[in-house]
Protein backbone atom coordinates (compact mmCIF):
# COMPACT_ATOMS: atom_id res chain seq x y z
CA UNK A 1 0.00 0.00 0.00
CA UNK A 2 1.41 3.33 -1.03
CA UNK A 3 1.59 6.22 1.44
CA UNK A 4 2.28 8.74 -1.32
CA UNK A 5 0.21 11.86 -1.74
CA UNK A 6 -2.14 12.11 -4.69
CA UNK A 7 -0.81 14.39 -7.42
CA UNK A 8 -4.13 16.22 -7.60
CA UNK A 9 -4.35 16.93 -3.86
CA UNK A 10 -3.01 20.54 -3.97
CA UNK A 11 -5.41 21.41 -6.81
CA UNK A 12 -8.37 19.90 -4.95
CA UNK A 13 -7.45 21.80 -1.79
CA UNK A 14 -7.19 25.04 -3.78
CA UNK A 15 -10.63 24.51 -5.35
CA UNK A 16 -12.21 23.67 -1.98
CA UNK A 17 -10.64 26.74 -0.36
CA UNK A 18 -11.84 28.97 -3.21
CA UNK A 19 -15.39 27.60 -2.89
CA UNK A 20 -15.37 28.13 0.87
CA UNK A 21 -14.04 31.70 0.57
CA UNK A 22 -16.59 32.64 -2.09
CA UNK A 23 -19.52 31.30 -0.10
CA UNK A 24 -18.49 32.57 3.35
CA UNK A 25 -16.71 35.85 2.65
CA UNK A 26 -18.36 37.09 -0.53
CA UNK A 27 -21.83 35.54 -0.02
CA UNK A 28 -21.97 33.92 -3.46
CA UNK A 29 -24.29 31.09 -4.45
CA UNK A 30 -22.29 27.87 -4.60
CA UNK A 31 -24.53 26.38 -7.32
CA UNK A 32 -23.73 29.25 -9.71
CA UNK A 33 -19.94 29.25 -9.24
CA UNK A 34 -17.61 28.01 -11.95
CA UNK A 35 -13.89 28.18 -12.70
CA UNK A 36 -13.44 30.96 -15.22
CA UNK A 37 -9.66 30.76 -15.65
CA UNK A 38 -6.89 28.45 -14.44
CA UNK A 39 -3.22 29.27 -14.94
CA UNK A 40 -0.10 27.47 -13.79
CA UNK A 41 2.64 29.95 -12.94
CA UNK A 42 6.33 29.73 -12.28
CA UNK A 43 7.29 30.41 -8.71
CA UNK A 44 10.54 31.14 -6.98
CA UNK A 45 13.57 28.87 -6.56
CA UNK A 46 14.60 27.44 -3.21
CA UNK A 47 18.39 27.34 -3.05
CA UNK A 48 20.29 24.83 -0.96
CA UNK A 49 23.88 23.67 -0.59
CA UNK A 50 25.14 20.30 -1.69
CA UNK A 51 28.47 18.89 -0.63
CA UNK A 52 30.77 17.55 -3.33
CA UNK A 53 34.03 15.69 -2.92
CA UNK A 54 37.22 17.30 -1.60
CA UNK A 55 35.40 19.89 0.48
CA UNK A 56 33.67 21.59 -2.44
CA UNK A 57 30.10 22.80 -2.30
CA UNK A 58 27.53 23.46 -4.98
CA UNK A 59 24.24 25.35 -5.05
CA UNK A 60 21.15 23.40 -6.04
CA UNK A 61 18.00 25.22 -7.11
CA UNK A 62 14.62 23.56 -6.60
CA UNK A 63 11.81 25.23 -8.55
CA UNK A 64 8.46 25.96 -6.93
CA UNK A 65 5.21 26.47 -8.81
CA UNK A 66 1.94 28.31 -8.21
CA UNK A 67 -1.52 27.68 -9.57
CA UNK A 68 -3.97 30.55 -9.93
CA UNK A 69 -7.69 30.11 -10.48
CA UNK A 70 -10.37 32.69 -11.12
CA UNK A 71 -13.86 31.88 -9.95
CA UNK A 72 -16.98 33.60 -11.27
CA UNK A 73 -20.59 33.56 -10.33
CA UNK A 74 -22.95 32.91 -13.22
CA UNK A 75 -25.66 35.56 -13.77
CA UNK A 76 -29.16 34.47 -12.80
CA UNK A 77 -30.48 34.62 -16.37
CA UNK A 78 -27.75 32.35 -17.68
CA UNK A 79 -28.10 30.02 -14.69
CA UNK A 80 -31.84 29.52 -15.23
CA UNK A 81 -31.28 29.16 -18.97
CA UNK A 82 -28.78 26.34 -18.38
CA UNK A 83 -31.02 24.59 -15.89
CA UNK A 84 -34.34 24.71 -17.72
CA UNK A 85 -33.42 24.91 -21.40
CA UNK A 86 -30.33 22.73 -21.84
Amino acid sequence: ESMARMKSEPILKLLQKALKDCVEKRKMDSARLYVFDAQPQRGFFVKSLRKHSRGNYGITKSPRNMFMIRVREMPLEEYFHRIYIY
